[in-house]
């Protein structure tokens, strides 16, 4: 790719800085001054100063203010105002890419100029109208007037001033192929940056270091650098700052995609391309949205897409002629020529390179000719005239051969070298100034501790003393309140059992008697009177209700006549439970089995036990009623912190998929969840049934 060094080299245009959190707020302020000034000259500042923020991201706005800056001079025959107004515009001329413009008005400007007493006034004007000079290709005039401007900088002590014209001569330099010169100030101007804390133009330092890379063909360095310019600038830059950043990096990323094949960083770079002529088009960079095409058309003409390669540079050439650019316009008659080679047609790019020839020898880069010279090197070659082919082959090496001195190399490294030397000794200076400070800092704490240490023995030894006293004291509080708590949850406790008592009683002698009554009453009506088989039926079948409605009457009150149920109480009633299932069932087996553990250590609260019996309770008169069960087991077992109740028996089973959850299982599971465990019931037809409950330790 052609490097278009007057694009992606950063030079300080006077356009001021505002940072961006600070831009609205800038230009709201400096708009009120404008609007409210009574003199003219504070209006013509407030003008030039929204211009100057405006010339960073909308130059159509700077032009207006500009414009307005020129006419408040000019009406009322300000002449500093006037030089001020003229160089200001001409750099939104700049930025437009209109030439002719900028140097109608630098013209105008530097007439006046003797007059000025401002020394700031001259370094503006010199180092703008050399940055026109750059853009048109002429370097040495660009140069030139650069050291102009650093002149005075430097006699004004100017620390800022230095660092801007510095870069931008350096610059030049590196244009004109004295990159020794170039990389010598580069380095002495960075050291200066830094110590100012000037992150805008260490930035913009770093890129044109990167530059020198570039040419050099070491790109993995130039992409280093340009990476660590894009860091520092990407929160303060302008967004032409920002468009160069983009530009620098891809077509770095581009040259390596090519040497490395790699096509993601071919990708990245046509991503980076495409950020800055997008970026250029929103802030009308001219410039900008050349160098944006080209980059684009170098990708096409990379992937032999000859169309559109050759589409986008005609279109560069016509733009880069509207605008007077010449050195663009020699890239883009150099692209259409190596299209033409490629493409064998010779004597279009014969045209083309002649045409690229006269620009670029008298406007080029080194960089740009050595390119150049190989592509006529290559036409020559393929019309087997290979005089010509060498004369150009070897004007070709010799600008490489420059490019890659060593002794430019090594001078580059030692400045490097010198440079971070210079840099870490100035970190290990400040760390010693650090480390004395911290120690003269630690012996006077050191003083202080010793002193507090001792007062803090003497309190701690009253302290020591008052708190035994207060931890004695608090502990015969402590165990006050404890007995007082006792007493209340022991007197609660009797007082508790004994409404539990009184309940009881009350259901045992009230609504006991009663039933046993209604089922004495049912007995001497079916033997006292002669009644009807129907009823004598519906007679046995309330009373044999109403029996078994005092059983779990009686269970209740054995539950409510205890606070705490153990496992020998559940088993003694469950035992007498199963005795009675024994009277009808004769035939059948009941085993009941505790572990040895659960037997010794837990205890059930009234309701659980309750809980436990009724699940036990329900499930042996099923298996009784429906399962025609001949064995029936009832164990309880404690196995990896699990508590568990099993109920099996051996009888018919059935199909727990075809046959609904009756009340009795619903309740079953109910009382399990009650007792916040999980209920599961297994059966299998012509095997048995088992019910499971069972729950994990603490829970």
């Amino acid at each position: 790719m052609i490097k278009k060094n007057i694009f992606f080299c950063f030079l300080f245009l006077n356009i001021g800085f505002v940072n961006a959190q600070d831009f609205e707020k800038s230009i709201d302020s400096l708009k009120q001054v404008y609007r409210t000034a009574i003199k003219i000259e504070t209006k013509i500042d407030a003008s030039i100063g929204l211009g100057k923020i405006y010339n960073r991201s909308n130059v159509d706005s700077a032009m207006t203010y500009f414009k307005k800056a020129v006419t408040l001079s000019e009406k009322n025959n300000l002449t500093a105002k006037k030089t001020e107004s003229y160089s200001s515009l001409a750099t939104s001329y700049i930025i437009k890419g209109k030439f002719d413009s900028s140097h109608y008005y630098f013209d105008k400007s530097e007439k006046l100029l003797d007059q000025a007493t401002n020394y700031k006034l001259k370094t503006s004007f010199y180092g703008d109208k050399g940055i026109l000079h750059y853009y048109e290709g002429n370097i040495d005039k660009a140069a030139e007037s650069f050291q102009n401007a650093l002149v005075i900088a430097k006699a004004e002590n100017d620390n800022e001033e230095v660092i801007r014209y510095s870069n931008n001569t350096a610059l030049a330099y590196t244009q004109l192929g004295k990159n020794e010169e170039a990389i010598e100030i580069y380095y002495d101007v960075l050291k200066l940056a830094e110590s100012e804390g000037d992150k805008d133009h260490i930035g913009k330092i770093l890129n044109n270091i990167g530059l020198i890379y570039e040419n050099m063909n070491q790109f993995e360095e130039a992409l280093g650098f340009y990476k660590k310019a894009f860091q520092v600038k990407k929160a303060s830059a302008t967004q032409i700052d920002i468009a160069n950043a983009y530009y620098n990096m891809a077509n770095m990323q581009l040259k390596l995609g090519e040497n490395k094949k790699d096509s993601l960083l071919v990708k990245e770079a046509k991503t980076n391309f495409l950020n800055t002529l997008s970026i250029s088009e929103e802030n009308e960079y001219g410039n900008g949205k050349l160098y944006g095409f080209e980059g684009l058309g170098q990708i096409a003409l990379n992937e032999k897409k000859y169309d559109e390669a050759k589409e986008i540079y005609i279109k560069m050439d016509s733009i880069a002629s509207a605008l007077n650019n010449q050195p663009i316009m020699g890239v883009s008659n150099l692209k259409l020529g190596v299209i033409a080679i490629d493409q064998n047609h010779f004597d279009v790019a014969k045209r083309r390179l002649v045409k690229a020839k006269e620009i670029i020898e008298k406007t080029g880069a080194p960089k740009d000719k050595a390119q150049l010279y190989s592509s006529l090197n290559a036409l020559f070659a393929k019309e087997q005239n290979y005089k010509e082919a060498y004369r150009y082959l070897k004007l070709e090496k010799e600008i490489e051969e420059q490019l890659s001195s060593k002794n430019l190399q090594d001078k580059i490294s030692n400045y490097e070298v010198k440079y971070q030397t210079e840099k870490k000794e100035k970190e290990i200076l400040s760390q010693r100034a650090d480390l004395a400070e911290k120690e003269l800092s630690l012996n006077i704490k050191n003083t202080q501790l010793i002193g507090l240490v001792i007062l803090a023995i003497v309190i701690s030894l009253l302290g020591y003393l008052l708190f035994n006293q207060q931890k004695l004291k608090h502990k015969q509080l402590k165990k006050e309140s404890e007995l007082k708590e006792a007493l209340v949850v022991i007197e609660t406790q009797n007082k508790l059992q004994d409404q539990r008592l009184r309940i009881s009683r009350d259901l045992h002698d009230n609504i006991g008697a009663q039933l046993t009554f209604i089922i004495s009453s049912l007995d001497n009506l079916k033997y006292g009177f002669k009644l009807p088989d129907n009823l004598n039926d519906k007679l046995k079948y309330i009373s044999e209700f109403t029996t078994s409605t005092i059983y779990e009457l009686r269970d209740t009150i054995w539950a409510m006549n205890k606070s705490e149920i153990s496992f020998e109480d559940l088993q003694s009633r469950i035992s007498n439970f199963i005795e009675k299932a024994n009277k009808s069932s004769e035939a059948v087996t009941f085993n009941f089995n505790v572990d040895q553990e659960l037997k010794n250590n837990k205890m059930f609260t009234s309701v659980q036990g309750m809980n436990m019996y009724r699940i036990i309770q329900e499930a042996i008169n099923n298996a009784l009623k429906y399962a025609k069960a001949s064995q029936i087991d009832v164990d309880f077992s404690f196995k990896n912190r699990m508590y568990e109740m099993t109920i099996t028996d051996n009888g018919i089973g059935f199909d727990i998929n075809q046959i609904a959850l009756g009340n009795g299982l619903n309740n079953m599971k109910k009382r399990a969840h009650e007792l916040d465990a999980e209920f599961e019931v297994t059966s299998v037809i012509n095997k048995g049934t088992i019910i499971r409950v069972f729950k994990t330790k603490n829970t």
